[in-house]
């Protein structure tokens, strides 16, 4: 019953703290949206769930090429096409509902707190180091950015750290082959570039 408690009390303070975040972050930056990267996948992810438009799709591409840049890319530039598995997108469904203004500062402060939440845990008894990690230029490039490598980085170091130095129940065994499997696709991904599908 204690144990409840301990995870209801977590989720209500999560909620409040990301929502907290999410304002702050929405005021500070007023006009300005951050995260390129993010918004390719808010980008596929929203063309498809109000339009049923193929996230691999030409119309897709060239709406975040104005939405990013203000215009179509010419050949030479990145052309911001979404070019990962279809399965990405589920972690931007809940965001993709929202207008981009909101949307943006949810999914930062998500990132944030999953990171802050993984660290915390991992270094229970270092905490300072949690907080240090968060200052890594990498790691604070990449959520101004908005992508995912963050995300599944720190849940995957959780994650070992369950499995290595703690005894993991079956659920956390199954969802730590599934982000290992997650990070290593995405990596390939990363590295090709190419679309899985394509739409003429």
């Amino acid at each position: 019953m204690k144990q409840w408690k301990y995870y209801i009390t977590f989720v209500i303070v999560f909620l409040f703290v990301w929502i907290l975040m999410a304002v702050g972050i929405r005021l500070v930056s007023g006009d300005i949206i951050f995260g390129a990267d993010y918004y390719t996948f808010y980008t596929a992810a929203r063309m498809y769930l109000f339009d049923r438009i193929n996230p691999y799709s030409q119309d897709v591409t060239q709406a975040a090429q104005l939405g990013i840049l203000g215009r179509l890319a010419t050949p030479e530039e990145d052309q911001l096409a979404f070019a990962y598995p279809f399965f990405m997108l589920f972690w931007v469904f809940p965001f993709a509902w929202l207008d981009i203004s909101l949307s943006q500062p949810l999914w930062m402060s998500f990132n944030i707190l999953i990171a802050l939440t993984c660290l915390v845990n991992t270094f229970q008894n270092k905490k300072i180091l949690a907080f240090l990690g968060l200052t890594f230029y990498p790691f604070v490039y990449g959520i101004i950015l908005g992508n995912f490598s963050n995300l599944i980085c720190f849940i995957l170091l959780y994650f070992f750290d369950q499995v290595i130095f703690n005894q993991p129940t079956h659920a956390r065994q199954i969802f730590l082959g599934f982000f290992t499997f997650l990070d290593n696709w995405q990596t390939a991904i990363d590295r090709s570039r190419t679309p899985f599908c394509s739409v003429d």
